[in-house]
């Protein structure tokens, strides 16, 4: 880094304490104690409800860091809400329907999963309507406030990785937390949770800033939120769906470990979108905290 940090890299330092501060208690809370004690106990479906809650509520909590830091970002609007083309949200509509009525069709054949019970349908219904909301208050976040901060001084392609950073160091609580659960119970040990800590950041930094990346570049060509807040929502139910329904209760060696390979690359080509506007060549010589004077 060349200077001082400009005053937009502090703020998104800011931000990202602010939010996890507010959600990484919660987070560890539900998923790495009251959840798993009520899964131990039987109670799997008041689990399942107090996740989801707990994660919506996460979600929103960028949010409202942003409504907490807009003292010190009152010169700039970030709140735009344009709904943009009707075809982008039937297109993203699409994306998810495709794959989940494969799904369904040929689970028999591929061993894709089990019987579904009626509280897990429940559970996804009660999902569809939840998410969205949360959706639009976790881009509110990341995309209309820090990543557009971000962009004043890093330009779009290095605030996109940037904020693939935060994001990615954000949700490590979710992957954790069972494992700390299972520390605290003495099946496993500290080191080993340190260990798997250091595996799970590592893939949550790579998985954010890829599919960060879809969201980024839907809002730097929409400047949308409600139409980010719907595709960050679309790839939810993809990955949940699949997690869900399919990994969660199936068998297929190549459904549980293969699924997201294919939309790796998906998101690798709009990161690559990205840099190509800005006549960035090698993302991998890009200098992250070299910002525009």
């Amino acid at each position: 880094m060349i200077g001082k940090p400009p005053d937009e890299f502090r703020i998104s330092l800011y931000f990202i304490f602010i939010t996890i501060l507010l959600s990484w208690p919660v987070l560890f809370l539900i998923d790495g104690w009251v959840a798993p004690n009520l899964m131990d106990s039987g109670s799997s479906i008041r689990a399942l409800f107090l996740i989801l809650l707990s994660h919506a509520f996460a979600m929103f909590c960028p949010a409202i860091s942003s409504i907490i830091l807009m003292r010190k970002i009152n010169n700039r609007s970030f709140l735009k809400w344009k709904w943009s083309k009707l075809k982008y949200y039937i297109i993203a509509l699409i994306i998810w329907i495709t794959p989940a009525l494969m799904g369904f069709v040929f689970y028999d054949s591929l061993e894709l999963r089990s019987s579904i019970k009626l509280f897990q349908w429940i559970y996804m219904i009660s999902y569809l309507v939840i998410v969205y909301f949360s959706s639009i208050g976790e881009e509110l976040g990341w995309r209309a406030v820090l990543l557009t901060l971000l962009t004043e001084k890093f330009g779009r392609t290095k605030s996109t990785i940037l904020s693939g950073i935060y994001r990615g160091v954000w949700h490590l609580p979710i992957l954790v937390s069972p494992l700390l659960y299972k520390v605290i119970l003495g099946e496993t040990t500290i080191f080993i949770l340190f260990l798997m800590s250091i595996v799970f950041l590592i893939q949550l930094v790579i998985s954010n800033i890829l599919f960060g990346s879809i969201f980024a570049f839907t809002w730097y060509k929409t400047q949308s939120l409600p139409l980010t807040g719907w595709i960050h929502y679309i790839f939810d139910l993809l990955r949940d769906f699949i997690v869900f329904f399919i990994i969660g209760y199936g068998t297929n060696i190549f459904f549980k470990f293969g699924w997201a390979i294919p939309f790796y690359f998906i998101a690798y080509y709009f990161l690559l979108k990205i840099a190509k506007e800005e006549n960035i060549t090698n993302l991998f010589q890009l200098d992250l905290l070299k910002f525009k004077n």
